[in-house]
């Protein structure tokens, strides 16, 4: 049995697992901006609504 070989895959296996869980969190993060972003909007457009300027 050659041992190099199946710790390699494993590592690639660590690997590929780590760079998912990199992306799911950027992408919480994308949708986190997104969330601020609209709610930033919307309080700048109901501001603007009542006289208010930011």
């Amino acid at each position: 049995m050659d041992n190099t070989k199946s710790s390699h895959s494993a590592q690639g296996v660590y690997v590929t697992h780590f760079l998912m869980e990199e992306k799911s969190a950027l992408k919480g993060l994308e949708v986190n901006m997104c969330k601020q972003n609209s709610k930033i909007r919307f309080e700048r457009h109901s501001h603007a609504k009542s006289g208010f300027s930011i």
